[in-house]
């Protein structure tokens, strides 16, 4: 999501409850294919890994802000060069950001409902796609 106009850049579907975490590199691809240029990424902990935080880096060469996964204990361990340095100088006005995707969200599920009307997969698909593309146009 573009968070200064509020609009989808790019959307991966995946069937029932999953995490997302797999699929970041994979929706930046294609927010690079369409030409946009990203300066800056932010995510919330479940995005929180090396390999993540190092694509955004060194692929890009934007920024990241993700916030560190330490479990209960501050005293944790964090290993990887750009999570130690996130812990160290994390950007709380820049990860305030954040709040516009859930926003989005938020009115797409409110203006559209929370499920999908088609029974096939594809089908599906193409109704979520349409619903990002009423909600862009909107």
């Amino acid at each position: 999501m573009e968070t200064r106009k509020q609009i989808i850049l790019a959307v991966k579907f995946r069937l029932g409850p999953a995490n997302d975490s797999p699929d970041f590199i994979r929706v930046l691809r294609k927010v690079e294919q369409a030409g946009r240029r990203i300066a800056l990424v932010i995510g919330d902990k479940g995005y929180d890994s090396e390999s993540n935080h190092e694509y955004v880096r060194e692929v890009f060469g934007g920024r990241s802000v993700i916030p560190v996964r330490t479990g209960d204990d501050p005293r944790h361990r964090v290993r990887g060069r750009y999570r130690r340095e996130q812990r160290k100088r994390f950007d709380l006005v820049a990860y305030r950001q954040r709040v516009k995707t859930e926003t989005v969200n938020s009115v797409q599920k409110r203006t559209m409902g929370s499920h999908v009307l088609s029974r096939k997969i594809g089908q599906q698909h193409m109704e979520l796609m349409f619903r990002g593309l009423a909600y862009n146009l909107g």
